[in-house]
């Protein structure tokens, strides 16, 4: 005879919890590896600034795969009866798309329990293969894009410019003049100041001009000279940024004639207050004393009044132009 007592029926509620239980747990579960992977999105070592200024942050692709690589279980509690596949999760994880950026975008805004239980039909042909569907665009997603991820309008809306914080521009260096344009000024450009823990960065020169053509065109005539001359370099990229262009080019490891003629101080500050320093003058320069200090400042005349010849006598383009100084500061030497 099966004994129906309250303490029974109790007992059995509790080896097959409710629907709403199940729901329950499964939730906390998505919301504690939603707040992990969050604690190490915003680390600054994954997450970098544009000259520490906010609402310019980026994180890069190799630092998005270094954090859901190291916890590859995030995946199965994260999708849970949706859970991917193995060669899913490597198309996921791969260079050729934007699939881990999509991912660790809707972490970032906490996206509903249900944009995460639909990602497999949203993103791949078919539930275990791992070709990607027609219908994945690639990210910026397009706000109706993105409510077909299960995200309502108005959270869509207020956070669709959050996606460039995972797709930083890609500057292409190239010898050939060319000009990238970046149209949107919500993308991120990777630049960085201070950061040298989980990046390899490159320190590079950035001047910024706004609509100044005749320097832009000064640049590209002299990068698509038929000649060369040693003592001149050359830019590595012009980024079209909005209305501004961002010029890149290399950075003088022992930098520039106006702060070898400042010494140690900056420009506008009076040396012994409150003093900052551009570098260290005697670790930069262990000799600048007596005769090879001579001899060196000398060679550098040389190779400057050599540099004016070329661009004044010897530069060779297709078009016949003017050569003229717009800029002879010391700092541009």
């Amino acid at each position: 005879m099966v004994d129906l007592s309250p303490v029974n029926t109790l007992a059995q509620g509790a080896r097959n919890p409710s629907r709403f239980q199940q729901f329950l747990h499964r939730h906390k579960t998505r919301a504690t590896v939603i707040n992990a992977i969050l604690e190490k999105l915003f680390k600054p070592e994954h997450m970098h600034y544009q000259n520490t200024k906010e609402g310019k942050e980026f994180i890069c692709k190799s630092d998005l795969r270094n954090i859901w690589n190291t916890h590859r279980e995030h995946f199965d509690r994260l999708f849970q009866r949706n859970r991917l596949k193995d060669k899913q999760v490597e198309t996921l994880v791969s260079d050729e798309n934007h699939l881990l950026e999509l991912l660790s975008y809707l972490v970032w805004i906490k996206a509903p329990d249900s944009c995460f239980l639909t990602f497999r039909d949203n993103v791949f042909k078919k539930k275990t293969a791992p070709e990607l569907s027609d219908k994945f665009e690639g990210l910026p997603l397009s706000v109706d894009a993105l409510t077909n991820f299960g995200i309502d309008r108005t959270t869509a809306t207020m956070h669709r410019n959050t996606q460039y914080r995972f797709i930083p521009v890609t500057i292409d260096i190239k010898k050939a003049q060319n000009i990238q344009s970046v149209g949107n000024e919500c993308e991120r450009l990777p630049f960085i100041e201070g950061d040298k823990k989980a990046t390899k960065p490159r320190l590079v020169a950035v001047k910024t001009l706004r609509d100044n053509k005749d320097e832009i065109k000064n640049l590209k005539i002299l990068k698509e000279s038929l000649t060369k001359n040693d003592h001149i370099s050359f830019h590595d990229a012009i980024i079209k940024h909005g209305p501004s262009y961002k010029i890149i080019s290399g950075q003088a490891e022992l930098g520039d004639l106006d702060q070898f003629l400042l010494g140690d101080y900056h420009r506008d500050q009076a040396p012994k207050v409150n003093r900052e320093t551009y570098y260290d003058f005697g670790e930069k320069f262990p000799n600048a004393s007596g005769k090879e200090l001579t001899t060196a400042l000398l060679d550098q005349c040389y190779k400057l009044a050599t540099a004016l010849k070329f661009l004044h006598l010897d530069i060779r383009i297709p078009e016949h132009v003017a050569c003229a100084h717009m800029d002879l500061s010391r700092a541009i030497f």
